[in-house]
This record gives structure tokens, C-alpha cells and sequence, in this order.
């Protein structure tokens, strides 16, 4: 998918372009401008309004167009998204290019993604997460590397299939903020995991003149390591509260959101490292609430998960065991927020601790990539594994045991609890045998939305950093951020991309994932204590209309957390009468 496909269907769903200037048909795009018709050629429609163009294009002139027309007004946010998206643009070709050379290399060693794994027996999570090279699927910033030079794209982008080293700081106690899920800390976790480092770590700091038992450690990307730590720290190298430790490093692959890296050994915990780059639509730094809310949050889903027993041991929510921030000793609020978040992060359970003998792991996403074996997506390579075919029943029948697996948990966590996980195709770990979905895993609280009141009804406290966004704002709120991420963004994204390679009817698939929906409130609605509330978000999930999430808009307003939303027809309101 095209950056711009992405940015053409994005300005007419989010109706930047004016709806009484569009006309559509099956097979066009026609947008009046006035003086002539801007003619769009398209080869497919699919549900929530989305559509696949039938030729490239350039997406800066068509910006400039919008622009030029008058539908975008801020010219300093106007100016921004153009550099972002030729910023895209021209990451996505490199991208391309690279992974045209890597998979033509590969072709001839396998004839399928899981037999190249059978193989070579490779951490199949990583294998997976440097498999996906498209990016958001909706986003035309999906490619923003804003500040990076080609060649660290190409160094440190996971589309590369690359391994590189990840560094360490030596944070001085005073200047540490601690936060564990449990009582070890993150530093305490490391020299556990990493038992060469303690000594390495003494040595290192001796040599300087200084005791290791005074200082908290803190992963870092190779990137910040290099960049940000000797631009924004140094006086706080100068006084040695903060040391750039050079004996040890730890080897790592990034997984699809850069700045998350998986250690080589399966054993060892991912980390969340802060990298000062807009990536999509924000800076992937790592905030003093993130640093606090991974723990606190990972405490209240244990409870969750506990009472309803893992689902059967079909999901569970990854925790943020540890972390750790700079906090410096003076400055205004805006420079110490500055330098709490470029040196921060977080220690996250290994998926790869819940895979059992047999299984294969990857995140959602890599069930639309395409494998550079058979040349075609994973997804029908894992439904032609169950079934020896991709045939419509075969099709179907993954998406029914799909939904299965991920939507009761994540329905259950929200309409029972009030907790909404952001379930889209990157945070989504979806493990395998043979063909079949075994369980999902879900990543990252950094789009979770809590309602206090449900939590509360059942007991659970919500506790969470003050001034974060986690508390939802409303039940619209709530739904909106379990909504539009997975019925949209996941499921909206995998039944496009099958219908795509197999040609099964769109509302066939829908049809499966509704009826699997209609069983999870079913049963939701016989506990007397949430039935009303459970009435309700049934009712919101199969209305005729959904809530879209608008990301090109939001960019032009500046906004980050502050969600736009613009309405799409949905297709689990009409699934259940075709």
C-alpha cells in the first residue's frame, strides 16, 4: 500500500476533502475542483470506507493540491506534514528497494515462512517483526524518521533484518526515579539476566573513581547513546551524574517500532528504550508517566488475568516490569520533562516466555506481510498449512478461530472491567501451531484507556500516575480506544488484505467475526452486575456507524493524545443480515 493510497483514502475518510466534492463508484475517485475533475482510478472498496488506488502517485503534490484548494488552512502545520510525508515517502522507497535485495536472497532457502523457521531455528518473534515492512497501513507518515540520516535508518530500521548492540547508562542514584511491578528493580533485574555486567559494570566505574552500588542502570539505544546523551547531558556528564558506560553492551534486534528491542536470548526481558525521533505521528521518547504507569498498570492486569485465569490460557497482557528515569536537580518544569524522557525506559516481559513446544510467534502485523518465499502473505501461508488450501471455507474458518482467540479477552477486559488495551496489528503477539491461532499477547499501555466506575464495581483499584490519559473520559472514549484499534485497525486490515489474495467475499469474514462477538456479550450479559453496561457496548459495537480515528487531521491540529475522530459506516452492523 502506496503512501499515497494512504494519504488519499485518509483525506477523503477524514473529509479534508469536502464530501459534497467527492463522488465515488465502484471503480473511481472523482474529486470536483472547481474548474476540473480530479480523476482516481480504484481497484477494490472494502469496509469502514477504505479503498485501494489503481495507480501511483505523488502524495506531496496531492497535499499541495488540498492545500492549494483551501482544505487545509494552518500553513505552519501545513508546512510541517509536508516534510513529514516526504520525509515517509523517501524512507518507504529505501525501504523497498532494501527488501527487494533481502528477499531476493532469501527466496530459494524455503518454501515457507515456518518451514524457513523449522530450519534455521530462529527466535521466530524477531524473524516476524523484521518481516513487516509496510508500516501503519493507514498512516502516510507510516515511514517519518524525522532527524535520522538514510544510513541510521538503514543501521537501526528492523525492514533491515539488522542486529546491533544496545548500550548502557549508569544513572547516579540521586538522580534515579525507580518504579518495579515487584520489588526488584531494573537494575537489579539486569545483573540477574546479565551476569557478566555486574563486574563490568564495578570495573568500568572504578576506573573513574566511582562505586557501581551509587548507580542505576538504564538501557539505551545505540542511537540516543550517540545523539541525544552528549547533546542534552552534558553537564549532567560533566558532574558525573549521569555515565555513558563503553565495557558493556547488549545484543539486540529492533522489533516494529524501532526504538523496542528484543536481547538475542529468549530468556532475557525486551526493552523500551527512549529515541528522540518523530516516528509516525510523535517522538518516541519515554515519559516519566509511561516510566511510572508500566508497573502500576501491569500490577492491575495481573489481577485481571488472574480472576479469569489467563482465558484459558489463550491471552494475556505483557507487563512493564521495571523502569527507570533521569531526574535532574534543577531547571523549569519544560527542560527537566526534557531530560526525564530522552533518558528513560522500561524492562517488558519476553513474549517468548509463553511459546510452547510446537508454536510459532509474531505480531499481527507480519500476518499481512509478504513472505519472500511463496510471495504470499503469511496469512494465507499459515491457512494453507491447516488446510492444504485457501479456499473460502478454508479462509473463514482462520478468521472464525482468530476471533476466537483475541476478541473475547480483549471485550471481556473492557465491558466486565473497563479495559481498553490499544489491540492493534503492532502491539497484538499472536502465537501459532500449524495454521491455528493457540493465543494472543498484547504489548504496550501507552494507548490504554481505564473507566474507574467498572473497575471499581468489580473491585479492582485504579491507580495510575497523576496528569496521565489513561483514565478514559467517557464510555465513548473507552469503546473508541478498543474500537477503532481492533476492529478497524486489526481485524479491518487482515480480512482486507485476505480478501485481496483470495478473493472471499468481505462480508463472509465480518459475518464471522460478528457471530463470534454476539457470543462473547451473550455471555457477558448473564452476570446481572454488568449486564446493562454490557448491553450498551454491544449495542455501540454493531451500530451503523463507527468512529475513525483521524490521524491526517490530527497531524495538521498538532495533536498527539488528544484523539480526532471522524464516523465510518461499519461493517459488524450489517454482517449479520448478508
Amino acid at each position: 500500500m502506496t503512501i499515497f493510497q494512504r494519504l488519499v483514502q485518509a483525506a477523503v475518510r477524514e473529509q479534508l476533502v469536502p464530501p459534497e466534492q467527492v463522488r465515488q463508484t465502484e471503480h473511481s475517485l472523482k474529486i470536483s475542483t472547481g474548474e476540473r475533475m480530479l480523476d482516481i482510478p480504484v481497484a477494490r472498496r472494502f469496509s469502514f470506507g477504505r479503498f485501494d488506488v489503481a495507480e501511483h502517485g505523488d502524495p506531496v503534490a496531492f497535499l499541495q493540491f488540498m492545500r492549494e484548494k483551501g482544505w487545509i488552512a494552518d500553513d505552519s502545520r501545513y508546512e510541517r506534514f509536508r516534510e513529514e510525508l516526504q520525509n515517509s515517502v523517501e524512507n518507504y522507497i529505501m525501504v523497498r528497494e532494501e527488501v527487494a535485495q533481502r528477499f531476493a536472497a532469501m527466496s530459494g532457502e524455503a518454501g515457507t515462512t515456518m518451514e524457513w523457521l523449522r530450519q534455521h531455528k530462529d527466535s521466530s518473534l524477531i524473524f516476524y517483526e523484521q518481516l513487516v515492512v509496510e508500516g501503519h497501513p493507514l498512516h502516510p507518515g507510516a515511514k517519518i524518521k524525522m532527524g535520522m540520516k538514510p544510513e541510521e535508518v538503514a543501521a537501526y530500521s528492523p525492514e533491515w533484518g539488522v542486529r546491533f548492540s544496545a548500550r548502557l547508562a549508569a544513572i547516579h542514584s540521586s538522580r534515579a526515579v525507580l518504579v518495579s511491578a515487584d520489588e526488584k528493580s531494573i537494575t537489579e533485574l539486569l545483573y540477574e539476566e546479565y551476569p557478566f555486567l555486574r563486574g563490568s559494570v564495578r570495573s568500568e566505574l572504578a576506573r573513574a573513581g566511582l562505586r557501581a552500588e551509587e548507580y542505576e542502570l538504564l538501557p539505551l539505544h545505540p542511537w540516543q547513546a550517540e545523539h541525544t546523551i552528549p547533546a542534552l547531558y552534558a553537564e549532567a556528564l560533566k558532574k558525573r551524574e549521569v555515565i555513558l558506560l563503553e565495557d558493556a553492551t547488549l545484543p539486540v534486534a529492533p522489533l516494529m517500532s524501532f526504538r523496542s528491542l528484543a536481547p538475542l536470548q529468549r530468556e532475557h526481558r525486551h526493552f523500551k528504550t527512549a529515541v528522540n525521533v518523530q516516528m509516525t505521528g510523535a517522538v518516541r521518547t519515554v515519559s516519566p508517566q509511561s516510566v511510572h504507569n508500566g508497573p502500576l498498570l501491569s500490577r492491575i492486569v495481573r489481577e485481571v488475568q488472574q480472576r479469569e485465569h489467563y482465558f484459558g490460557g489463550r491471552f494475556r497482557i505483557l507487563e512493564e516490569q521495571a523502569g527507570v528515569y533521569f531526574a535532574p536537580q534543577e531547571g523549569t518544569a519544560e527542560q527537566s520533562f526534557i531530560l526525564q524522557k530522552n533518558a528513560a525506559g522500561l524492562l517488558r516481559e519476553n513474549p517468548e516466555w509463553y511459546l510452547e513446544d510446537g508454536e510459532i510467534m509474531m505480531p499481527a502485523a507480519a500476518l499481512l506481510a509478504r513472505s519472500p518465499f511463496s510471495g504470499k502473505t503469511v496469512a494465507v501461508e499459515l491457512i494453507e498449512a491447516e488446510s492444504g488450501h485457501a479456499a473460502a471455507e478454508a479462509v473463514s474458518a482462520f478468521v472464525k478461530h482468530y476471533a476466537e482467540v483475541c476478541l473475547p479477552p480483549l471485550l471481556t477486559c473492557m465491558s466486565k472491567y473497563g479495559i481498553s488495551m490499544e489491540g492493534h496489528l503492532q502491539n497484538c503477539i499472536a502465537a501459532f501451531r500449524g495454521g491455528r491461532a493457540t493465543r494472543l499477547l498484547v504489548r504496550d499501555f501507552g494507548g490504554v484507556r481505564m473507566a474507574r466506575e467498572r473497575m471499581e464495581r468489580q473491585g479492582v483499584s485504579m491507580q495510575v500516575y497523576a496528569g496521565s490519559a489513561i483514565e478514559a473520559d467517557d464510555v465513548t472514549d473507552l469503546r473508541n480506544k478498543m474500537f477503532y484499534p481492533v476492529f478497524q485497525n486489526h481485524f479491518g486490515e487482515l480480512i482486507a488484505s485476505l480478501v485481496r489474495e483470495t478473493d472471499v467475499p468481505e462480508h463472509v469474514l465480518w459475518r464471522e467475526v460478528a457471530a463470534v462477538c454476539r457470543r462473547v456479550y451473550e455471555n457477558l450479559k448473564l452476570d446481572a452486575h454488568i449486564r446493562e453496561q454490557a448491553e450498551a457496548d454491544e449495542a455501540a459495537l454493531f451500530a451503523p456507524y463507527m468512529d475513525l480515528k483521524a490521524m491526517v487531521t490530527m497531524r495538521l491540529r498538532g495533536d498527539v493524545t488528544d484523539y480526532t475522530f471522524s464516523k465510518v459506516r461499519n461493517p459488524l452492523g450489517g454482517a449479520e443480515l448478508r
